[in-house]
């Protein structure tokens, strides 16, 4: 997987769309399912080479609860291989239940598995966020800024 450093110091807003707080909203109430951009966030990896996807897998993301709120949320996740002329194929998914604080972003890891996997370079590989029918809230994601350190990591 590529690394590179954190472009910005500051939060920004990844929706002014949707609304004017910081960090991305994703509705809830999402599914694991491509369609509703606003219940389900894709991140998406286009390698320049075919990669090698096996290993332990676990993704890092910072949460809250929308609204400033606390909050439980249902955090689900998934990683998917992807080609622009077939339907996706989810690899692997896990769930975290997290109780957030009020205006705090918290860290959480989601453990995928063992992903057993080959992603050719005419592919792409995603990670897909939603807040579950569980939460009790809209979720906020903060990433690419600051000390918001997300990612996917995949480990043999």
């Amino acid at each position: 997987m590529a690394q590179r450093l954190v472009r910005q110091l500051v939060l920004p807003n990844y929706d002014t769309d949707r609304d004017g707080d910081a960090g991305l909203t994703v509705v809830r109430g999402g599914a694991l399912a491509t369609g509703d951009p606003l219940r389900m966030q894709r991140f998406s990896f286009d390698p320049p080479t075919a990669i090698d996807a096996r290993g332990r897998a676990r993704v890092q993301l910072w949460v809250a609860a929308a609204n400033g709120s606390n909050r439980d949320l249902g955090v689900v996740v998934a990683v998917a291989r992807c080609a622009d002329a077939r339907p996706c194929v989810v690899l692997a998914s896990g769930r975290a239940d997290v109780e957030a604080d009020a205006g705090a972003f918290e860290l959480v890891t989601v453990d995928l598995g063992r992903l057993s996997s080959a992603i050719p370079a005419s592919q792409h590989l995603e990670v897909w966020v939603v807040a579950d029918a569980t939460s009790e809230s809209d979720l906020v994601l903060a990433y690419d800024a600051g000390l918001f350190d997300s990612g996917l990591w995949i480990s043999t």
